[in-house]
């Protein structure tokens, strides 16, 4: 699955990169395809949804070098708790919470230290939440699907090149094999 999901991820990388849309394609230095971000020492992640696979990438992220969890966000208090557990107990700081509802996820963007987002939300929340993300200037790492109409694919696009932000499948980049 993990190869297939990586093929399909190169193929519509390739195709917006030669493709045009309304018969315009943005300069090169523009375009998303291949744009890589200035090393970091130490990635400082923000999760927004923490059940079962947001749990999962914590876990993961808590076993990688170089990671910090500096900020959690799920609208369900069992969950966030959970999380928020699992970093202390790893003997990490505490991250910061965000838990008042579905739109807290915003203010966890909005953080200074936060550099990447991992979204394991509901699909129907991806499109919304990574655009929010890399206009706030994050990295954005995403559960599969990332968008379901062709629109949202472009919207996506478009937001990565205006902000020069990443935009990754988050289950092969982040979890381990």
């Amino acid at each position: 699955r993990r190869g297939f999901l990586k093929a399909v991820g190169g193929t519509v990388a390739a195709v917006s990169a030669t493709s045009t849309r309304a018969g315009a394609q943005p300069p090169a230095a523009a375009r998303v395809a291949g744009l890589t971000a200035p090393k970091l020492d130490v990635v400082r992640w923000g999760l927004v949804g923490v059940g079962e696979r947001g749990l999962m990438h914590a876990e993961a992220l808590l076993k990688i070098e170089g990671c910090a969890i500096t900020a959690i966000c799920d609208p369900w208090a069992p969950a966030l708790e959970k999380a928020l557990a699992t970093v202390t107990s790893a003997g990490r700081p505490r991250p910061a919470a965000f838990g008042d509802g579905q739109q807290d996820y915003l203010r966890l963007v909005d953080r200074a230290d936060v550099d990447a987002v991992i979204l394991s939300t509901p699909w129907e929340q991806h499109v919304v939440q990574a655009v929010a993300a890399m206009r706030a200037g994050k990295h954005v790492f995403i559960e599969v699907p990332a968008a379901v109409t062709l629109d949202e694919c472009w919207q996506l696009v478009d937001t990565a090149e205006a902000t020069r932000t990443c935009l990754r499948e988050a289950a092969a980049t982040v979890a381990p094999s």
